[in-house]
């Protein structure tokens, strides 16, 4: 989980809870179900839904929310250099 930075969906907790029933539930498994691209919460922004686009499916909000921020600070930090010349 943390290295997706997410939480099981619903239905994937199904799935994980009669895997480990079964007996068959993997490290590798785990990993590959947490990989999977899920909805947004419904407590997420509708904006955020337009950037999600330009990213990797694994990609959690908090590291778009990361690379967003960066870019704005480098575009930022341009926009002052520009005004000093």
């Amino acid at each position: 989980m943390a290295k997706y930075d997410c939480k099981p969906s619903l239905s994937q907790s199904v799935r994980l809870k009669k895997l480990k029933q079964a007996g068959t539930l993997t490290i590798e498994l785990i990993d590959s179900m947490l990989a999977e691209y899920k909805k947004p919460p419904q407590g997420e922004e509708r904006g955020s839904a337009r950037f999600r686009r330009y990213f990797p499916p694994d990609y959690s909000m908090k590291q778009i929310e990361t690379v967003i921020i960066g870019l704005l600070r480098d575009w930022k930090a341009a926009r002052q250099e520009g005004a000093r010349v």
